[in-house]
């Protein structure tokens, strides 16, 4: 009888660990985004949607865009970075508390963001196990001042069994054309 109920309790522990990593699967979109409006001396940022995010979030402020690119056609610098203005700079941090627009950070920011319309707040899950399932995942698409971005934090195994696809979601290309 103890070695029946042996097999009945390592069946269960395996059939129930079998089940916990079934549920340990993402797919779609899980990244949230946000603009960030204002950096607070109180070390908070003021965001545009604050009912994406909760206390606790790790996130990603991620300054998107900005560069300043020589523009006149009729020299050799045309199209080169003058200066990036920022643009790239990110940082991790966590919430401590949100009050209305308002979010708390727990790490003073130690970087240096430009407030314009492409500062974005972007939520990264944290996974310990987990599975890239069908259809696999991808970020929002850029809308011009957010999207575009896929961030994830794993701790233990990733195992993909689909992919991670960001094609076409981030910035729009320049205008084509055909010179002669």
């Amino acid at each position: 009888m103890k070695l029946l109920k042996f097999v009945v309790i390592i069946f269960s522990i395996l059939l129930l660990s079998n089940f916990g990593y079934s549920q340990s699967c993402i797919s779609g979109i899980i990244n949230n985004y946000t603009n960030i409006t204002k950096f607070d001396c109180e070390n908070s940022v003021f965001i545009t949607d604050p009912n994406k995010f909760k206390v606790g979030d790790l996130i990603l402020i991620y300054q998107t865009k900005g560069a300043t690119i020589d523009y006149v056609n009729d020299t050799l610098l045309y199209g080169n970075i003058l200066s990036y203005n920022n643009s790239g700079v990110y940082e991790f941090n966590r919430i401590k508390k949100i009050i209305g627009n308002q979010v708390f950070l727990n790490n003073i920011s130690n970087k240096t963001f430009l407030i314009d319309p492409y500062l974005q707040m972007i939520r990264v899950p944290e996974y310990v196990d987990i599975r890239i399932c069908s259809p696999g995942i991808r970020s929002d698409v850029w809308d011009g001042t957010k999207g575009g971005v896929l961030a994830l934090s794993v701790s233990g195994k990733l195992i993909f069994e689909n992919d991670i696809d960001v094609s076409g979601n981030g910035f729009r290309g320049g205008n084509r054309s055909v010179s002669e």
